[in-house]
């Protein structure tokens, strides 16, 4: 799919939209539990990601369901 379909799409600026705001809450729980700011904290998310071998917004997702990192 081409760039400029892509961009048009609704479904897939709701999906891209629901895991930014996913991302964001996740940074926002690290950095008011490690006293990190935003960029240390999707720093963080992204770290423990990448070990673990998930995609950044999956360990959002489970880092905002549990609590606990990947």
């Amino acid at each position: 799919m081409n760039d400029q379909r892509r961009a048009s799409d609704p479904a897939t600026n709701r999906i891209d939209l629901e895991a930014t705001h996913t991302i964001a809450m996740a940074q926002g729980v690290l950095a008011e539990r490690y006293r990190l700011n935003l960029d240390q904290a999707l720093a963080l998310l992204d770290q423990h990601a990448l070990r673990s071998g998930l995609p950044i917004v999956e360990a959002a997702r489970r880092l905002l369901a549990d609590g606990s990192l990947p």
